[in-house]
Formats: structure tokens, C-alpha cells, sequence
């Protein structure tokens, strides 16, 4: 399965923020950039949108545990993204308006090839689907899934996640962190066991995204 993309876009008509249900992620969007419609190519079924423009992220990834403030404050822009699904929370006919084509578009599809190696999409469900915000960013690669009660970041550097607002995965070079619904921490130093359960979440890039959000529940749920 391929993505592609039309030479159809929206435009953000003014600058603006959206807090998610979680409220644990708040993105930016600003006027003038551009959305242009995100195909599964086999099927010519829009599944989402690549984004020109720029887009700020502010995640609070920090929960309190028995030792205190456990977690980080992530604040990131970047240029482009791709989102998922079509019917995100954040862009309704009062943030966006038609703008004509582009004169050069071919750039476009060229940014959209680049994530064709990300996903495996040719089985997804759209009910499970649609639950969830998916947001993947190429410069830095960083895979965002938000749902309503829950954040989780994968990047090559560090996974990190918090459900709720207690509990908390944070894996990266210098071990894995953890903390339960009751604030219990812990702090993970085998360097084995951590790259098994890195493997375990980036194996989710090369499932179905029906499989993936159950893949990184379970994952998550298991070590806390």
C-alpha cells in the first residue's frame, strides 16, 4: 500500500490553538499554511492530510511520583507533518478554507513518499481508526498517538508516554523509567532488557495501525 496526495488544498484561514481531550497536548497551527488531502492509493480513500506549514507541539509528558516529578516538558515546531485520520478535532469549515493548486506540486508527493516506509495501512479499521490523532513528523522522525486519555511519542532516541494522570513510560539511552496509577517508580538499568522492550514498541511501525494503538496499550500496560 502507497499514500499519495492531491493537488487540492485547504488553508488554515487564521492562526490558532487546539487543547486535546487529554489535556496533556496542545498544538499550534498558523494562517496560510496548507493541507492537502492524504490518499491510500490502492483503495483512493482519503486517510488524512500532509501539512506545509508550521506546527508547534507542546506535550506534558510529567506525572508525580513517590521521588517526586517523574517525566519531561516537550516543546517542538516543525515545517511539515503528516496527520491522521481525515476527521481530526482540531480543523473544522471554521479553521480552514479552499485555496487554488499549486503551481509546483511535485515537492508534495516527494515528502509524502518519504513516509510510505512508516506505515503498514492496507488492513486498518477505520472504527478503531478514527478514535485517535496520529501525528509523524520527518525532521526529527517523531510518531505522536493521542487519544483521549493518553499521549505516546516514539522517536529513535526515546519513547515516552502518560496515560491518565499518573502514569508514566519513559524509555531512552540512559534506561527506562516508569510510574503506576499509585505514583510507585521504577527505574529500569539492563540495558537487554531495555532494547527488548524498545523493540517492542518500534516493531509497531510494521503492524497495521489497527494493530499498533492495542500493540502499545499492551506494551505500556505490562510494565506498569
Amino acid at each position: 500500500m502507497r499514500l499519495s496526495v492531491k493537488n487540492r488544498p485547504l488553508e488554515i484561514s487564521h492562526s490558532y490553538e487546539h487543547t486535546f481531550d487529554n489535556n496533556t497536548v496542545k498544538i499550534s497551527l498558523s494562517k496560510k499554511s496548507l493541507l492537502f488531502p492524504v490518499f491510500d492509493e490502492k483503495e483512493n480513500k482519503q486517510i488524512g492530510f500532509l501539512l506545509e506549514g508550521p506546527l508547534s507541539i507542546i506535550a506534558d509528558l510529567i506525572v508525580h511520583s513517590q521521588v517526586g516529578a517523574v517525566g519531561e516538558l516537550i516543546e517542538e515546531t516543525f515545517s511539515t507533518a503528516i496527520l491522521f485520520p481525515v476527521n481530526l478535532p482540531f480543523l473544522s469549515l471554521d479553521h480552514v478554507k479552499e485555496s487554488a493548486p499549486v503551481e509546483i506540486f511535485e515537492p508534495y508527493q516527494e515528502l509524502v513518499n518519504k513516509y510510505n516506509r512508516v506505515y503498514s495501512l492496507s488492513k486498518m479499521e477505520i472504527a478503531d481508526f478514527n478514535k485517535h490523532t496520529i501525528i509523524v513528523t520527518q525532521k526529527p522522525r517523531l510518531f505522536w498517538i493521542i487519544s483521549p486519555d493518553s499521549v505516546f511519542l516514539l522517536g529513535k532516541k526515546e519513547i515516552i508516554g502518560r496515560k491518565g494522570q499518573n502514569k508514566l513510560l519513559w524509555i531512552s539511552k540512559k534506561g527506562l523509567i516508569s510510574v503506576s496509577k499509585k505514583g510507585t517508580y521504577k527505574n529500569i538499568g539492563d540495558m537487554f532488557e531495555i532494547k527488548r522492550i524498545k523493540q517492542t514498541f518500534q516493531s509497531a511501525f510494521e503492524k497495521p495501525l489497527t494493530n499498533l494503538f492495542s500493540s502499545i496499550q499492551n506494551a505500556f500496560s505490562k510494565l506498569i
